[in-house]
């Protein structure tokens, strides 16, 4: 596996508001990445926002979550 990942970004056509018409191509690695990075990115923030969220203060070492 490489260190260098791959990632090519071609405007196709500049919209009047601002926004673009883009191709993207990228290496397997580069797409293996990103969408870690965005799975690590939806749960963090998940986490963050949910109000059912196991704290480190709720678990205990010797007990197993979910069990009684």
């Amino acid at each position: 596996m490489s260190d260098e990942m791959e990632l090519r970004v071609k405007i196709i056509k500049e919209c009047e508001d601002g926004s673009a018409i883009i191709t993207v191509d990228m290496d397997a690695q580069t797409k293996d990445f990103l969408i870690g990075e965005g799975i690590l990115a939806v749960l963090k923030r998940g986490l963050a926002t949910s109000e059912s969220a196991v704290t480190d203060d709720m678990l205990r070492e010797d007990e197993p979550i979910g069990q009684d």
